[in-house]
């Protein structure tokens, strides 16, 4: 929800530059956020898990 979205914004908003900063020396700041978009994108729900198909299939689609 949009409590958790802020809590974590805002986590991210202090931690990253941090973390960006200690590993810099060692590692590409844009390799980091590669991988933390990569991480983020793996995390997503699928966008169809074919549930919504399912449940359309069965509506006639008429008013009540």
């Amino acid at each position: 929800t949009f409590s958790m979205q802020s809590i974590a914004m805002s986590l991210g908003a202090f931690a990253g530059p941090v973390a960006a900063g200690q590993l810099r020396s060692f590692v590409s700041p844009y390799f980091i956020a590669f991988l933390l978009l990569m991480v983020a994108l793996l995390l997503l729900p699928p966008k169809n898990t074919g549930k919504l198909s399912n449940l359309t299939s069965k509506w006639n689609g008429r008013a009540a």
